[in-house]
């Protein structure tokens, strides 16, 4: 049970993570003045929230978890 939610923990932060940061960015380029729209292309705009997206859903929940199983070894060295 243990093992069971110390894989799935990352996950679900990265998922809750890569919501809030998606509205930001939705809202963020949603309120950008005209000017922008006129000079940056939009599948520039396009390939930028998917690359982002993409990076936030697939590499970093194996990272966040690959570093909270190496704070625990050392923790367990350290104090076991």
């Amino acid at each position: 049970l243990g093992s069971i939610f110390a894989d799935l923990m990352p996950y679900l932060a990265c998922w809750r993570a890569a919501r809030l940061l998606h509205e930001l960015l939705l809202d963020h380029v949603l309120k950008a003045p005209l000017n922008f729209f006129e000079v940056t292309p939009v599948g520039r705009i396009l390939a930028r929230f998917s690359k982002d997206m993409d990076i936030l859903d697939t590499s970093l929940p194996s990272q966040i978890s690959d570093l909270m199983w190496c704070i625990f070894e050392v923790l367990g060295t350290l104090f076991v």
